[in-house]
């Protein structure tokens, strides 16, 4: 029928803008746009040069439902473009369990589509930021989220320029029973203001994070020696 043939060429033009634009191998490409009965198990995108144009057309093959395991976008040029092409997708019914989005000069606007997409109700295994500059004003938009009740199990935030009011924000979202097990913040500058308040509201709350990385904040020597006394040995802490 005319409608299987329409069907048929756009999933054609799809599989080849995936090929092109995210330099994916054919077999790669025909799982991802398998449907919602197709799972791929690890989707290996690092360091391909994926720009803006390939994150679209990835969003786009996401949301015909095929269920990716781990989508490893490191070290890429999507941009906010690029995140909030995928966020989208996921609050379409893309389904993604782990996705990494390390280094690729996301800001403050893409974490603020990916904390939408996690507040309409998407869960992560892991979300992984790092060394991208989302700010606090980032840390803030995915602390809303994680007190919306979004579900992160790891969450890697380090190198993004977060300051005391982005830590002070997660402290709250964790003191609150943000949904985090694992979090790292390390190589930001949350200072000795930033660290004292998420012990604190570890301390007061009731938090579900058994894992904290708060490495190269520029905490100060006594800053230090408190942590020390709470568990904190060298900014890492694992809560029995």
């Amino acid at each position: 029928t005319w409608g299987a043939e329409a069907e048929a060429e756009a999933r054609g033009l799809l599989l080849r803008q995936l090929m092109a634009h995210c330099t994916m191998d054919e077999a790669s490409a025909v799982a991802l746009l398998g449907g919602t009965d197709s799972e791929v198990a690890r989707l290996n995108l690092q360091m391909k040069n994926i720009s803006i144009a390939g994150a679209r057309t990835l969003a786009r093959a996401l949301e015909r439902g095929a269920r990716v395991r781990y989508l490893d976008l490191r070290r890429n040029r999507i941009r906010d473009d690029g995140a909030e092409a995928l966020a989208s997708a996921l609050r379409r019914g893309a389904r993604v369990d782990r996705l990494e989005l390390d280094s690729n000069g996301i800001t403050a606007r893409g974490a603020r589509a990916i904390a939408a997409a996690m507040a309409a109700g998407w869960d992560f295994d892991c979300l992984d930021l790092r060394g991208n500059d989302l700010g606090n004003d980032g840390a803030i938009a995915l602390a809303a989220a994680l007190d919306d009740g979004a579900k992160v199990r790891q969450l890697y935030l380090g190198s993004n320029s977060i300051g005391a009011a982005g830590a002070r924000a997660l402290a709250g979202a964790l003191e609150r029973g943000a949904r985090v097990q694992a979090l790292s913040l390390m190589f930001n500058e949350i200072g000795d203001a930033g660290a004292g308040a998420i012990i604190l509201a570890l301390e007061r709350g009731e938090p579900k994070l058994s894992i904290l990385d708060i490495q190269v904040n520029g905490v100060t020597k006594r800053a230090r020696a408190w942590l020390c006394d709470r568990g904190f040995a060298a900014g890492v802490h694992t809560r029995a």
